[in-house]
């Protein structure tokens, strides 16, 4: 897939913030920008004060100029949670995007690394480290997605499963894994060493999070044992 830069001179030169991000969501919807446009991206985001009537073209466009990969829904959520501030609802969030990429073909054409290169802005950084909440279910955070997919460390992940080595596997296959139930069954790569899932330091809270939802469950269970028989006894 060919990047293409945006025409910058052409979006700065319209009369207001409302017409400059509409023309460069024409530029998000029609190319596939570099990682200088994605930086630019973020700091007119930070800067133009637009309302939240441009929340789904904007995630449209971001979904459309990356291909689909993660560095644009993390910025559009970054962005989304700034604006939406208490309003913001990540399961809404996570479900538009996915309507995005079912009905898109480039959705696997272009994977995040494309974008490594791109400079990070601290005031739209979307903090994937902390998700509050209580608990009530087992396996809670497998089921829901926007759970799941805040804890999961972002970017890109080596994995193995069944003697088979996977690259470049995302946050989001990852989820699907979790949501099909080999997660456990995962070993990722680490520097130069293979560790279970469990084991890796990337994925401890994620997998504390199943551990206590489990507890917390099987607190309020009755636990039954079988009888025991001693032996030629009936």
């Amino acid at each position: 897939m060919r990047f293409v830069a945006y025409d910058w001179d052409i979006i700065s030169a319209q009369r207001t913030p409302e017409e400059a991000y509409y023309r460069l969501l024409g530029e998000m919807l029609h190319r596939h920008g570099t990682p200088t446009d994605l930086q630019r991206v973020r700091e007119f985001l930070s800067n133009a004060r637009l309302g939240d009537e441009v929340w789904l073209s904007l995630g449209e466009g971001l979904f459309s100029t990356t291909g689909g990969a993660s560095v644009g829904y993390r910025m559009w959520t970054a962005w989304s949670r700034c604006i939406l501030g208490s309003e913001f609802d990540e399961a809404h969030q996570l479900e538009a995007w996915r309507q995005f990429q079912s009905g898109s073909s480039d959705a696997l054409e272009v994977s995040s690394d494309a974008y490594v290169d791109a400079p990070r802005d601290t005031t739209l950084e979307d903090d994937r480290t902390q998700v509050t909440g209580s608990t009530v279910r087992l396996a809670r955070t497998a089921q829901n997605a926007a759970s799941a997919i805040s804890l999961i460390p972002a970017g890109e992940h080596t994995i193995r499963l069944f003697d088979e080595v996977f690259e470049g596997v995302d946050e989001f296959a990852v989820q699907t894994l979790l949501e099909s139930g080999v997660f456990f069954q995962l070993e990722v790569l680490f520097g130069v060493r293979w560790l279970p899932v469990t084991e890796h330091p990337g994925f401890t809270l994620l997998v504390a999070r199943l551990r206590d939802e489990a507890i917390a469950l099987l607190a309020t269970t009755e636990r039954v044992r079988p009888e025991v028989t001693q032996p030629g006894k009936r």
